[in-house]
C-alpha cells in the first residue's frame, strides 16, 4: 500500500536540517575543453546550413564512451557525435532530422542509449497519419560501428490506446539491465513502462499508471513529473515532480519495481514541508548514488532565489526514504543553484554535479560516501575565463567518470565540455645525499598539478623510515596542515589548482647507526588522476659516521633546486593566466 509521509515537527526544526554554504568563490574548478555552438558549420540542410542544435532538450553518452547523442526541441533534430576519449572533443557524424523524414523527431524532449549501447530512443511528435504532427512517438535507432544511426523502431500513441491518450513525454530512463525503459510525461500524470528486445529494440508496452491499479494520490503525486531515474540495483524507481495538490507542491514518489516483468508499484510519496523536508518547492531531477546509499533532489526552493537547493534522502534496502537534510550553495549573497535544472553524480560517488539554467552555472560538491552529506568545491559560470555557456538544459557524464557534456541554450545554444580529471605530480627530495648520525635531515615533497581540473582535498602520505625521529612538518598552502601518526605523516591540502603547487617539508632527527635511509612519499585527491605513477616518488640518504655531510637533493623523480623550483613557480603563473584563473 502506498503511504504518504506525514508531519511529525514544527517549521522551527525543519529549518535546523537546511545547510547553507556561503562565500565559496572557488570559480572554474573544471577544465574547459570546447563549446560547440549551433551557428557553427554543421550538416543542417536547406536554408540551414549550421549543426542541428536550437534549443537542444537532451544529452546522453554511450557506455563505451565512443559516442555522444544530443536531440533539438527547436530544430527537430537528434545529432550523433564521436568523441576523442583522450581530448574529450567530439566531431559531428550524423544527423536525423524530421525534415528530412525521420517521423517523430517534432519537438523532441530526450534522448537516452541503452546501457548496453546498442539502442538510442528518443520522445518526440509525429504525424498522425493525417498530415497533422501531433502524435507522440518513441522512436528507436540502432547504433552503428561507427556510432552513426539507422532507426529500428517506432511506437505512437494511438498504437497503444485505450492504455495511455496523448504523451508529454519529458524524460526517459532505463533499468540497469537495459530490459526495461521508462517514460514520465508532465502534463498527464502518468508513467509508462515499456519492455525492449535487447536484438532488435523493438518496445513492448507493459504498464500504465493512469488505470485503476494506481491510487489517485500516486497519479496526483506524478503531476507535472521532471525528473526520474532506476535505482543502480534495479529494486526501485523514483520520480521528482510538482504536484499541484501537496502543501508545497514538490514531491518524490517512490515505487518498487518487479526486476523481472519491469512493472512498478507505489510504496511512500514525500512532500516538501512534511516530515521536516524544507525547500524543495519544485523539484526538477534526481539521481541515486551508485552505492545506492543516498537519492539527491535538484529542487527550487520556497519563495526566493537562495531557497534554490539539493536535497538529501537516505535510502533503505528496500528502496523507501528518510530525508537527511537540504543543503543551499551561495557565492556571497548570490545563489549559485539559482532554478537548478539537472543533476548528475560520478561512476565514482565522490563527485555531484549540479546545472542551473538561469544563472548559467555547473556547481561542483564533494560527496561523503558514509554520510551522503555534501560541499561544495566551486562552480563552473558562464562569462568566467574563456567559458561561454549557457542555461543548462541536461547533461551526462561519461561512463569513466573523466569528461561532462553540458547541453545549453538562450545564450549558448549547444555542447559544453569539461574535462573532469588532474594530473597531481610528486617530486621528493632530501636536503642531503649523505648526512651525519644524530643530525637533522629535511625532506621536501612538492607536489605540482599537470591536469585539466583543479585537484581537491589533496592528500599526502609519507611514511617515515622506522629509525628516524620525527621533528616537524609543515606546508605552504593556506589552510593546509600535516598530522603525524604511527610514524606517517599526513598532510592535507585544500585544492591544487591546475598549474599551479605545493611544498611540504618533512624535517627529522637521523638514527645513531649507519644505515641507508629510504623514504617514499605518496599523493592523491577527489578527482580522477590522469596518471598514477608520477603519485609516488622516493629518496635515499646515506647516514654516515665517517662521512662527510654535503648538501644535495637526489630524487626518483629529479632535482628540485632553486631553479627548478623558479622554473616551476613561474610555469604554473603562465598556465592559469592562459587559462584565464589569473588576470
Amino acid at each position: 500500500m502506498l503511504k504518504k509521509i506525514k508531519a511529525k515537527f514544527i517549521l522551527s526544526v525543519v529549518l535546523f536540517s537546511a545547510s547553507i554554504f556561503t562565500g565559496i568563490v572557488y570559480a572554474s574548478p573544471l577544465g574547459f575543453v570546447e563549446t560547440i555552438r549551433e551557428n557553427d558549420p554543421g550538416t543542417g540542410g536547406g536554408d540551414n546550413p549550421n549543426r542541428n542544435l536550437y534549443f537542444p532538450s537532451g544529452i546522453s553518452t554511450s557506455s563505451d564512451g565512443e559516442n555522444v547523442y544530443v536531440t533539438s526541441l527547436l530544430d527537430n533534430a537528434l545529432t550523433a557525435f564521436s568523441r576523442d576519449q583522450v581530448t574529450g572533443q567530439l566531431t559531428e557524424i550524423d544527423a536525423e532530422l524530421q525534415s528530412a523524414g525521420v517521423d517523430g523527431l517534432d519537438g523532441v524532449t530526450d534522448v537516452i542509449v541503452s546501457p548496453d549501447g546498442k539502442h538510442v530512443y528518443t520522445i518526440g511528435d509525429g504525424d498522425n497519419g493525417s498530415g497533422s504532427i501531433i502524435e507522440t512517438t518513441i522512436l528507436g535507432f540502432s547504433r552503428n560501428t561507427d556510432g552513426t544511426l539507422i532507426q529500428s523502431s517506432k511506437i505512437q500513441d494511438r498504437d497503444l490506446a485505450p492504455n495511455f491518450e496523448h504523451i508529454v513525454g519529458t524524460r526517459l530512463a532505463f533499468s540497469p539491465d537495459s530490459n526495461f525503459l521508462y517514460i514520465i510525461s508532465s502534463n498527464d500524470r502518468t508513467l509508462w513502462v515499456f519492455q525492449r528486445s535487447s536484438e532488435t529494440g523493438v518496445l513492448t508496452f507493459v504498464q500504465s499508471t493512469n488505470t485503476s491499479e494506481f491510487p489517485v494520490n500516486i497519479t496526483d503525486a506524478l503531476d507535472h513529473a521532471r525528473g526520474l531515474t532506476v535505482s543502480p540495483d534495479g529494486n526501485n524507481l523514483y520520480v521528482v515532480g510538482t504536484n499541484s495538490s501537496a502543501v508545497s507542491g514538490g514531491d518524490v514518489v517512490v515505487m518498487s519495481r518487479d526486476t523481472a516483468t519491469g512493472e512498478v508499484t507505489g510504496m511512500e510519496i514525500h512532500e516538501d514541508l512534511l516530515n521536516n523536508i524544507v525547500d524543495m518547492k519544485a523539484p526538477d531531477d534526481v539521481v541515486i548514488s551508485p552505492d545506492g546509499k543516498h537519492m539527491y533532489v535538484a529542487a527550487n526552493g520556497s519563495e526566493t532565489s537562495s531557497d534554490d537547493s539539493v536535497v538529501i534522502f537516505t535510502r533503505a534496502t528496500d528502496g523507501s526514504l528518510t530525508y537527511q537534510s537540504t543543503v543551499h550553495y551561495l557565492d556571497g549573497t548570490n545563489d549559485v543553484l539559482f532554478s537548478p535544472s539537472r543533476i548528475s553524480i560520478n561512476p565514482e560517488g565522490n563527485l555531484l554535479y549540479v546545472g542551473s539554467d538561469i544563472v548559467e552555472t555547473v556547481s561542483i560538491f564533494k560527496r561523503d560516501s558514509d554520510t551522503g552529506s555534501i560541499t561544495p568545491i566551486g562552480f563552473e559560470k558562464d562569462d568566467l575565463r574563456d567559458l561561454v555557456m549557457g542555461s543548462v538544459i541536461d547533461m551526462d557524464i561519461t561512463a569513466d567518470g573523466k569528461f561532462l557534456y553540458v547541453a545549453t541554450d538562450q545564450k549558448v545554444d549547444g555542447i559544453t565540455v569539461f574535462d573532469l580529471t588532474t594530473d597531481l605530480l610528486l617530486e621528493k627530495t632530501a636536503d642531503k645525499s649523505t648526512v651525519g648520525t644524530g643530525q637533522t635531515l629535511s625532506y621536501n615533497i612538492a607536489v605540482s598539478n599537470n591536469g585539466a581540473s583543479d585537484a581537491t582535498e589533496v592528500e599526502i602520505i609519507d611514511t617515515l623510515p622506522t629509525d628516524v625521529t620525527f621533528i616537524s612538518a609543515s606546508v605552504t598552502a593556506a589552510g593546509g596542515s600535516c598530522l603525524l601518526d604511527n610514524n606517517t605523516v599526513t598532510c592535507l591540502i585544500d585544492r591544487v589548482a591546475t598549474g599551479a603547487g605545493e611544498i611540504v617539508t618533512i624535517d627529522v632527527t637521523t638514527p645513531a647507526s649507519e644505515m641507508t635511509l629510504t623514504n617514499e612519499a605518496s599523493v592523491s585527491a577527489v578527482q580522477i588522476d590522469e596518471d598514477a605513477l608520477n603519485d609516488v616518488a622516493s629518496v635515499s640518504t646515506i647516514v654516515s659516521n665517517s662521512a662527510e655531510p654535503e648538501p644535495d637533493t637526489n630524487s626518483d623523480s629529479g632535482s628540485l633546486g632553486l631553479l627548478s623550483l623558479l622554473v616551476f613557480s613561474l610555469a604554473g603563473f603562465s598556465r592559469l593566466r592562459r587559462m584565464g584563473k589569473l588576470y
